[in-house]
């Protein structure tokens, strides 16, 4: 009674089995344990050869393949065999010649997803946008407006402390931070005295800008010889 149960949902869309985790709903009891296993990293089903631990058992069996050297999985076109199906599928595309992973960007197609992965990199290294001054190329637009800049001497940021101006707004807020925290950059208030007060030396002259005098120690002898 169960499995006609079962069946009868399948055409019905009923799912009457909800995880209290994410409110996914199943058609069996079997399939929403099977998913609670996301949520509790429960791992029950382990190899007996390695120990390693799988949260489905069609997981481990497709993973004591590894020890046992099974390849179950015969092509039908050339006889090369494999331990999983999907690894199969893959190879079969060799001799159908599908490629079902095409690139949005180019159109171009591939038979497996990582060669897909790999010729997308090559559009990410892309750079469509030049600089008409220098040819300098980029990757966004957006890049190449800051960069004409240097060209052009543009600097539409305006600092308001101090009226410096920047090309960019990221230069803009480097540099109102020396206002904000006092760095050694900032510049002094009208009217507010250096700190900086020039010493005399005992002949009168102002030891302002001169590096470190130096002074003989006390009580040392003089190389010249007493007579």
């Amino acid at each position: 009674m169960k499995v006609a149960s079962s069946r009868l949902r399948i055409h019905s869309g009923e799912r009457p089995y909800e995880c209290s985790e994410c409110q996914k709903r199943f058609q069996t009891s079997s399939k929403l344990l099977r998913h609670q296993r996301i949520h509790t990293e429960e791992r029950p089903f382990r190899c007996p050869d390695c120990r390693k631990g799988f949260k489905q058992n069609s997981h481990l069996i497709r993973h004591r393949r590894i020890h046992t050297g099974e390849r179950p999985y015969e092509c039908g076109e050339c006889g090369m065999s494999f331990s999983q199906s999907s690894s199969l599928i893959c190879h079969q595309r060799i001799h159908t010649r599908e490629r079902p992973y095409e690139c949005e960007q180019c159109g171009k197609s591939f038979s497996h997803r990582f060669s897909l992965i790999s010729h997308q990199n090559l559009h990410a290294e892309e750079r469509p946008y030049k600089c008409g001054e220098c040819g300098k190329g980029f990757n966004q637009r957006s890049l190449l407006i800051i960069y004409q800049k240097i060209h052009t001497g543009e600097r539409p940021y305006e600092c308001p402390e101090c009226g410096k101006r920047f090309q960019t707004s990221c230069s803009l807020l480097v540099h109102e931070r020396i206002h904000r925290e006092g760095g050694p950059s900032a510049a002094p208030s009208a009217g507010r005295a250096s700190s900086t007060t020039p010493t005399s030396s005992p002949t009168g002259a102002s030891t302002l800008g001169r590096g470190p005098t130096s002074v003989p120690s006390v009580g040392r002898a003089s190389p010249r010889a007493v007579t």
